[in-house]
């Protein structure tokens, strides 16, 4: 066991129950889940109101994930020159606003859920190398978001005490 988990365990030893997902996470708002036939516009449009958001999440109308499309993804397409796609001329802006979050969506989500333990969403976050993830729950709908700059301050808080 390293030392990343010790405190946890030596909580669970206790008999306290480990800080779980639930305790931690944010509700997901609506400016950051859209509909996978909504504008990559709205997507840009949201982002230059609220440049703090990390990812935007694509579901259905019964609010079923069906994808995410993260700030690097979005660079791909505004930024095709830098990042190793083929350069499409000054138009690329105007091209992208015109598709629908349905042609950029990432299907390969990388989530936890509420009741996994922040050793579990840690372990998931360094291993992808991702700064946010969503909460699911059983039946896949999206819940809030976790991301790892709250789990390292909670890890820092808990230490002090």
């Amino acid at each position: 066991m390293n030392k990343k988990d010790s405190s946890l365990s030596k909580k669970a030893e206790a008999g306290n129950d480990p800080v779980l997902i639930k305790d931690l996470m944010q509700p997901v708002t609506a400016e950051t889940v859209f509909f996978e036939d909504s504008q990559v516009s709205e997507l840009l449009q949201m982002y230059t109101r609220h440049s703090d958001i990390l990812s935007f999440y694509v579901t259905d109308s019964e609010g079923q994930l069906l994808g995410q499309i993260g700030l690097v993804h979005l660079a791909d397409f505004i930024y095709p020159e830098a990042c190793r796609r083929s350069f499409l001329g000054h138009g690329i802006l105007r091209q992208i606003t015109t598709e629908s979050c349905k042609q950029m969506i990432n299907h390969k989500v990388i989530a936890v859920h509420r009741q996994d333990d922040l050793v579990t969403a840690v372990e998931k976050m360094t291993r992808h190398k991702i700064l946010e993830m969503p909460v699911i729950d059983e039946d896949g709908k999206i819940e809030g978001v976790v991301r790892l700059s709250t789990l390292l301050c909670h890890r820092l808080m808990e230490n002090k005490e």
